[in-house]
């Protein structure tokens, strides 16, 4: 699975119920999987709200945390699992 992939769709599952579409319909997003174990992945809705030109030190409190609430982004190492 290594290489780069654009999303196409969203699901979370929590507390073993599945929900759908948690970053709202068309989110967009990129993982990476690289030879060396290395992951990534950024996961933003499609709608999320940020003034065209505004830079994250002249954005007020309240419009960082409304874009932080429609963004996601993690990055590791995989865990490889063996098959029995």
């Amino acid at each position: 699975m290594l290489g780069g992939w654009n999303l196409v769709d969203h699901t979370r599952l929590v507390d073993g119920q599945v929900v759908r579409h948690p970053l709202g319909p068309g989110p967009l997003g990129r993982l990476t999987y690289r030879p060396d174990g290395r992951v990534s992945e950024l996961l933003m809705r499609r709608d999320r709200p940020w003034p065209d030109g505004l830079s994250v030190t002249r954005a007020t409190d309240e419009q960082r945390g409304a874009a932080a609430l429609g963004f996601v982004g993690c990055a590791g190492r995989a865990v490889r699992r063996t098959r029995r």
